[in-house]
């Protein structure tokens, strides 16, 4: 039985299999199943192959699907501070922080004693940023889905962060309606329907104290959406940065009120 490194498969097999980066199968017609199992300190699975004749099951060993159950595990600087955050396959970008959520911290401004949002946080990267860098206020980090809820909870936990905390929630249907924030942020997904991204632009702007900030980012194609939008709800809008694939947003509510 051959050992290959998924990064040698991605680079030499991509445009000849159908490959699902981020469950860690790679799916080869009628050729073979590759099934992975995480090795403790590796960074990418190490797959073993196998023919399989055509219309046979793919059957995993035990061992395989408890390794693809453990809690996937790695460290990155949010905040100024080395954070071990652990995930789980089915979450938003479960080994590595993404791209768009690391344009977006880079360019979050965060006061120390600012009341922080994290809308649709998964397994909580801008949340716990935020609460790292705003140790004086409270943060609170939402989701709809109670997987991504809990894993946010257990690396709240695990880097002790005793000013934040995470909830279930439909947007800011289940959050307390008298609570107020100085700052919200999100990485706002592809799919999310121009019905609940209307839904989430006035119930973030109802929710922002005068002088409250939101942060979003957004693949490049909703950018002059989100521009319109924004516009329309807030009175303003400040594209802070461009990337190759993302751009991150700001709009302030104002102390005068618009949109009210």
């Amino acid at each position: 039985m051959e050992l290959t490194r998924f990064k040698d498969l991605k680079s030499d097999w991509v445009d000849t299999f159908g490959v699902n980066f981020d469950c860690g199968f790679v799916e080869c017609r009628s050729l073979c199943t590759i099934a992975a199992h995480v090795v403790p300190g590796a960074v990418s699975p190490i797959f073993h192959t196998r023919h399989i004749p055509a219309g046979q099951p793919h059957v995993l060993m035990p061992e395989q699907l408890a390794a693809l159950r453990r809690d996937i595990v790695f460290n990155a600087e949010l905040g100024g501070r080395d954070l071990t955050l652990h995930s789980t396959w089915g979450l938003f970008s479960p080994r590595e922080i993404d791209e768009g959520t690391r344009l977006l911290l880079a360019h979050l401004q965060v006061r120390p004693a600012d009341d922080c949002f994290d809308l649709g946080c998964g397994y909580g990267a801008i949340g716990l940023a935020m609460a790292t860098l705003a140790p004086q206020g409270r943060t609170l980090m939402v989701d709809k889905d109670f997987v991504a809820v809990d894993y946010a909870t257990r690396n709240i936990r695990l880097n002790r962060l005793e000013n934040a905390r995470a909830q279930l929630s439909n947007g800011f249907d289940q959050v307390d309606p008298e609570l107020r924030f100085d700052l919200i942020a999100s990485n706002i997904p592809a799919k999310v329907g121009k019905e609940l991204l209307a839904l989430l632009l006035h119930d973030a702007y109802a929710r922002l104290r005068p002088g409250g900030r939101l942060y979003l980012v957004t693949i490049n194609g909703l950018r002059q959406y989100m521009k319109r939008n924004l516009t329309e709800v807030f009175g303003n809008y400040d594209k802070l940065k461009q990337g190759s694939h993302y751009t991150v947003a700001l709009a302030e509510r104002s102390h005068s009120g618009h949109g009210e």
